[in-house]
């Protein structure tokens, strides 16, 4: 395995959210120097075909906007299966915690309807799944201005939210804007 440069015209996003589905990697919002992210324009899709190098962005009509995420940075994305689900983020006013999924199939959004244990608004936190549960850990709460330190777990078939209860084994510094993986 090795690095290759390939100059492209994709994206040139900080704190977007990226998966991989197939050969294909979908990028989710991001923010970008010069831009403005205060409004509730809608989230950026943009996709990378890996096997032919190429870039392009998702253009979505007849969406209804209220399924739709705004323009965000520091949320995160997982996907089970063809469904992509996002979670978080800041667009410079306000942070979020509604979940969002997208069809990769069908390129639909929807707002599942989740119950339980949801965690607050936040951005620069991680995710990622385990068997068909999503983890957020951490992140900056908007709100209080205070770094989290709480686990939550999001049960993609029950849509149920808990919050996990956690060992300390060592003592660490909370940190935020940082990936996890499994």
């Amino acid at each position: 395995m090795y690095w290759t440069v390939h100059k492209s015209d994709g994206p040139s996003l900080v704190n977007n959210a990226a998966v991989t589905i197939g050969t294909r990697i979908f990028t989710f919002g991001g923010h970008c120097n010069g831009g403005n992210y205060t409004g509730l324009k809608p989230i950026d899709i943009h996709i990378l075909d890996t096997e032919k190098l190429k870039w392009w962005k998702l253009e979505l009509n007849n969406q209804e906007s209220s399924c739709v995420p705004f323009q965000r940075y520091g949320h995160t994305a997982i996907n089970l299966g063809s469904n992509v689900y996002l979670w978080g983020g800041f667009n410079g006013i306000v942070a979020c915690n509604t979940l969002y999924c997208f069809n990769t199939e069908t390129l639909k959004w929807t707002t599942p309807s989740v119950y339980g244990h949801k965690p607050g608004p936040r951005d620069g936190h991680s995710a990622c799944i385990i068997q068909n549960c999503m983890f957020i850990y951490g992140g900056f709460q908007e709100s209080s201005g205070l770094l989290a330190s709480n686990l939550y777990m999001l049960n993609l078939h029950s849509m149920e939210w808990s919050i996990v209860k956690t060992k300390v084994i060592f003592d660490f510094k909370i940190v935020s804007f940082y990936q996890v993986c499994y």
